[in-house]
């Protein structure tokens, strides 16, 4: 896998590091894509492909059906929601829930 994937907005491509990633929030065929500078992007593309993007970098996880999440950039969560070091509060499924215990046990 490439440590890069492409963003594209209008006819500009723009390159990110994989690493560069804070998160992906699907919106249903859309996907905001956040980077640790605090600029988002709005790609035309399900949460699905994205995380098919970055499964391979072992980076990510789903924490919820619209939230994939950088896990170094996660400070604490519990069975309702996620914090995230920019103060962000995302929803976690129970399945997500799951995960979060595995991965940090």
């Amino acid at each position: 896998m490439s440590r890069f994937i492409t963003l594209k907005k209008g006819t500009n491509h723009r390159p990110v590091l994989v690493e560069d990633i804070v998160r992906f929030q699907g919106m249903g065929s859309y996907t905001l894509v956040y980077l640790k500078n605090g600029k988002v992007y709005m790609q035309c593309k399900y949460i699905g492909y994205w995380e098919g993007e970055v499964r391979e970098s072992g980076l990510f996880m789903r924490v919820h059906k619209s939230h994939l999440v950088q896990h170094c950039f996660i400070v604490s969560f519990n069975k309702t929601d996620v914090l995230l070091k920019d103060n962000s509060h995302l929803d976690v499924s129970e399945k997500g829930y799951t995960n979060l215990q595995r991965f940090f046990a």
